[in-house]
This record gives C-alpha cells, sequence and structure tokens, in this order.
C-alpha cells in the first residue's frame, strides 16, 4: 500500500540503554545466576557444604548492595539534596524503634513490618528502573499510566509472598516474620487488580504505537522483566528457595547497577565511604563472636536479640532513606 505523503513509517525503537545497563540494570545480571538457580533442587539451594553458601552468598551480595545506599546517602546529604538527619542519627532512630519493640515484647511485629516493607521496596525498585529509562517526553507525559500499572500489581505480589510463608512454613513463623495465611477470596482480587495493571501496561504500549507510530521495546522489557521476577521470586511455592535467592541477587546487582551509572564522578571516593560500614559489620561479627565463644554463657541471652535489632536497624533504615534520596526533589 502505497504511503501518503507526511505519514510518518511505524516503526520499532530498540534504542535509550547502553549494553551494561540493558544486562547489570534492567535485567539485574540474571542470565549468570538464574539457570543454575532453576536447575538446583531446593534442597540443594539450602544445602550446607561445609557451610551455608546460601546464607554468604546472599550476603555477599546484598551487603555492597546496601553500602552503596550509603555511598550515595552520603553524597546527596554533601550536596544538601538530603537532610543529615537521615544519615547516622535516621540509623540510631531505626535502631530505637526496633529496640523499643524488642523490650515491649513485639520485636517480632516489628521485625515482620520491614520484611513486609522489603518486597514494596523490591517492587518500588522495578517502578525507579522504569523512569530512569523512560525519560523521553511522550513517556514524561504518559507517566501516570505506567506508575497505575506497576503499582496496581504491587499489593498481589505482597501479599502473595506473605501468603507463600505461612503455606511453606506450614503455619509457623520464624523469629523475623509472623506468616499469615489471608483468605484466597482477597489473593484472588488482588490477583485480578494486577491483571488489570499489567493489562494497562499493555494498553500504554498500543496507545504510544498508535501515537507515535513507534513501538519502544525498552519499557517493555522493563515491565516484562520487573513482572515476571518478582512472579518467580514471591509466588511459586515449588521454587520458594530458590525464586527468592533469585530475587534476592535480581535486586541487589539492579541496585548497585543503577549506583554505579549514577554516581560516575563518586566512584573512587565510594570505595573509601564503604570501609566504616564495612568495618561495622566486621565489629558486629568480632563482637558477638566474643560473647559466645570467652564470655559468660549468661550473657548469649542478649547476643541475637542486640544482634537482630543492629542488623534489621540497617534493613529499616535502607528502605527509609531509598524513599527519600531516589525522590525527584532530592535531585540525580
Amino acid at each position: 500500500m502505497e504511503m501518503t505523503a507526511g505519514a510518518i513509517p511505524r516503526r520499532i525503537d530498540f534504542s535509550g540503554v547502553s549494553p551494561f545497563g540493558l544486562f547489570w540494570v534492567i535485567l539485574g545480571g540474571l542470565p549468570l545466576y538464574l539457570p543454575v538457580f532453576w536447575l538446583m533442587s531446593e534442597s540443594g539451594i539450602s544445602h550446607k557444604i561445609p557451610l551455608d553458601w546460601y546464607f554468604w552468598t546472599n550476603a555477599a551480595v546484598s551487603s555492597p548492595h546496601v553500602w552503596s545506599t550509603y555511598v550515595r546517602l552520603q553524597r546527596k546529604i554533601s550536596d544538601g539534596g538530603v537532610s543529615f538527619w537521615h544519615g547516622w542519627p535516621g540509623y540510631a532512630m531505626a535502631v530505637g524503634i526496633l529496640a523499643t519493640a524488642q523490650a515491649a515484647g513485639y520485636g517480632v511485629h516489628a521485625f515482620t513490618a520491614v520484611n513486609v516493607w522489603q518486597s514494596f521496596h523490591y517492587l518500588r525498585q522495578g517502578y525507579g528502573v522504569f523512569r530512569f529509562y523512560s525519560r523521553d517526553p511522550w513517556e514524561k507525559q504518559n507517566m501516570k499510566t505506567a506508575y497505575w500499572a506497576f503499582h496496581l500489581t504491587m499489593p498481589f505480589l505482597i501479599l502473595a509472598r506473605w501468603d507463600l510463608l505461612f503455606t511453606v512454613w506450614r503455619g509457623q513463623r520464624s523469629e523475623f516474620i509472623i506468616s499469615v495465611d489471608f483468605p484466597s477470596w482477597l489473593i484472588q482480587t488482588l490477583g485480578v487488580v494486577a491483571i488489570m495493571g499489567a493489562g494497562l501496561f499493555i494498553w500504554h504500549t498500543i496507545r504510544r504505537w498508535n501515537e507515535e507510530r513507534k513501538f519502544s521495546v525498552l519499557p517493555l522489557i522493563i515491565f516484562c522483566t520487573y513482572l515476571g521476577i518478582h512472579l518467580y521470586g514471591f509466588a511459586i511455592e515449588s521454587h520458594f528457595q530458590r525464586g527468592f535467592m533469585t530475587i534476592t541477587l535480581f535486586h541487589a546487582i539492579q541496585y548497585m547497577g543503577m549506583v554505579w551509572v549514577l554516581e560516575k564522578s563518586n566512584r573512587r571516593s565510594a570505595i573509601f565511604s564503604m570501609l566504616p560500614f564495612l568495618l561495622f559489620w566486621l565489629l558486629l561479627f568480632a563482637w558477638g563472636y566474643s560473647i559466645e565463644t570467652y564470655v559468660i554463657t549468661s550473657l548469649q541471652q542478649w547476643l541475637i536479640p542486640i544482634t537482630s535489632v543492629l542488623m534489621m536497624g540497617i534493613s529499616f533504615h535502607h528502605y527509609w532513606v531509598d524513599g527519600v534520596m531516589w525522590r525527584h526533589s532530592a535531585g540525580a
């Protein structure tokens, strides 16, 4: 069919991201570890040979991504984009809140709130990546549609993860989270809402195709990766441990990739900025090991509660400051 004069030809657009951004930020390095976890059994991933490699692998990736939070936070405090109260004073407040809850007998309830917040924190990062790579005029003008497409999926994913714990743990709780058996009608209703969110994003994509005569591949890759990896990590019982290990690595690598891209002028000083946080972890380990090995046995009853509060305080603070320093008002 002959094209009329002045008509804009329809095209498929693959632009807008570097190979580094695609592999490390958008895909979170998934091709490196997802096939390995997929092939492993649930018992295999929790097998200790001779140490708990699941725990240490998790820590080896999670800790640096928390360090990178403080690298970026310190830079933003220095630039005046974020108040210094969000730094060490903020961490002290987080520890104080958790310690007060622990002393009042509600420690596990406070830890549960932090752990559920973790799921929201993971999901919001997916939307943040979309915002970062969707800065062309059309996406900016239609960002509300994308916002709702992402956020309509979040209640289902958060409660599905929480409910899955109840199923896998057979109604039991851990020392850090209370599992909850949500009514099936609630999960199903939120599932329908999530499907509406996915449909809204498809409509968002088709609308751009019609208005700009351009099929932009990158936003679709970001949304599909966000939804697919969180469904795998939060909602599949047969892959409970493998799924959450995958989502933990995905989140941490994606986060570090974002910080690496945004902190170009701060990378050299970032290494030195990480040292105080690393020292904190080493001192915490040395303190706990010393009490457990050399000090009066009766003091050991305080080891786990205090250490739990200090470590959970880091997560609390991390989720909190992330909600502040990544805002548009805080600057780039």
